[in-house]
């Protein structure tokens, strides 16, 4: 076989890296987007594992366009990057499509078809300091933190009364933001919730409370909608990045190509 032969074809290794770059990265979002909220940890697993076989299976269709690529680094970085994405939220989809609240109370938290929103305004409430519960985040070569998870309460709410709202946030601080210290905040739904939902279960079973089936889990923001947002392309950024990375390395062959031929 002639070297023109082996030299790898540029509109096959084009359309091959563009095919791989768009199915991974619609499967990433996509999947979990679809399985958000993670509930446990065995949920957040299933769904980093079907974002794992739906990019080896966009490699393996690709590398069939273009099997020069250098496909092994890409299918790292987005299997890498898949997991992160799914710890840190999955907010990239709200950036199109957001949900947002009128004005409520907390009592209307829990309440279809609020529940399911994405942004929350409430009238009312305040972060019970009483049952405010944290625990230390375990995890290694990061600075010491903690997980913060604590009922907002209305005004005369009784022990016997359903919690309809939970506030919870990542912070090394005695709140995770100045909006825990204020009445009638607002706040962006927490799509990673698997550990702050085993913090309410161990929490409300020690203190004989009962929290309301569909009481969401939010980020106490003063102004949430920004802060989702901001969050959001923090995301999308790094998404960028590994896109971009990812297509260098499988435009490598033709650089290589180009050298040869020089």
């Amino acid at each position: 076989m002639s070297s023109e032969e082996q030299a790898p074809r540029p509109m096959k290794t084009i359309a091959g890296s563009l095919l791989f770059l768009a199915a991974s990265s619609a499967a990433v979002v996509g999947i979990n987007a679809a399985m958000m909220p993670y509930r446990t940890g065995g949920g957040m697993f299933l769904g980093w594992l079907l974002c794992l076989i739906a990019v080896a299976v966009s490699a393996g269709v690709a590398a069939k366009l273009s099997p020069e690529g250098a496909w092994f680094l890409p299918v790292i970085l987005f299997a890498l990057f898949s997991c992160v994405y799914g710890i840190v939220g999955g907010n990239i989809p709200r950036l199109v499509f957001l949900r947002e609240t009128p004005l409520l109370t907390v009592k209307e938290a829990a309440q279809p078809p609020h529940d399911s929103a994405d942004v929350f305004h409430f009238s009312d409430g305040r972060v019970s300091k009483r049952y405010h519960w944290t625990r230390r985040v375990s995890r290694k070569m990061l600075a010491a933190g903690f997980y913060h998870v604590a009922p907002v309460l209305p005004e005369g709410w009784k022990e016997s009364d359903p919690i309809t709202l939970w506030a919870v946030g990542e912070a090394n601080g005695e709140f995770p933001s100045d909006a825990w210290r204020k009445a009638g905040s607002g706040g962006y739904r927490e799509i990673s919730d698997a550990t702050y939902r085993n913090m309410i279960e161990d929490g409300v079973a020690r203190s004989h409370l009962v929290s309301a089936p569909r009481a969401p889990l939010i980020q106490l923001e003063d102004d949430p909608r920004e802060a989702l947002r901001k969050a959001g392309r923090f995301e999308l950024w790094c998404f960028v990045g590994v896109l971009a990375v990812s297509l260098v390395i499988l435009l490598l062959p033709l650089v290589r190509k180009k050298h040869a031929v020089a």
